[in-house]
């Protein structure tokens, strides 16, 4: 039987916005950026859920905005560490399981872009080494490209496990 080479890659159009000023791509592929996990994206097993990659935490979601859907909040690893990344956004009021990581070449694998946006956190609610990872070039239909990148970062996080607290 003749073998099957029908190539089966299906091509995504990213339309990515251009970038606020003051807004740079994390180009260096191996820092880490830092996810703030609420608990209820963690199950048992230690496994992340892929909704805490849909998590909004910009400021834009903390104004009441829907612009900041697929803007995931991170912070960067060379400037926090992720005890200070979960310690600052606690601080902050908010809940978290604790720090989990991914890295922009994860990001990167995933189709999506890591943007640091730090220069542009003021205010009392200011996240110290912001960043996000990029949805927004993903078509609004099929949703099932933007699940696929939220599954592969889940699962490059899961993988990492928790750095901080340690359990």
């Amino acid at each position: 039987m003749p073998e099957d080479k029908t190539d089966t890659t299906v091509e995504v159009a990213f339309n990515w916005p251009d970038l606020l000023d003051g807004e740079t791509p994390i180009e260096d592929a191996s820092q880490i950026l830092w996810r703030q996990v609420h608990p209820n994206h963690v199950s048992p097993a230690g496994v992340i859920d892929g909704v805490a990659f849909e998590e909004i935490v910009t400021l834009e979601a903390i104004n009441g905005t829907e612009d900041a859907r697929d803007e995931v909040s991170m912070t960067q690893g060379t400037l926090i560490s992720a005890e200070e990344a979960y310690v600052n956004w606690t601080g902050l009021g908010k809940t978290s399981a604790g720090s989990y990581g991914v890295t922009v070449e994860e990001v990167v694998n995933a189709k999506a872009r890591a943007v640091d946006d730090s220069r542009l956190q003021d205010g009392e609610e200011a996240i110290p080494g912001h960043a996000y990872i990029d949805l927004r070039g993903f078509p609004n239909k099929p949703k099932t490209h933007k699940r696929r990148a939220k599954s592969i970062l889940a699962a490059a996080a899961t993988y990492r496990r928790r750095q901080f607290p340690k359990d």
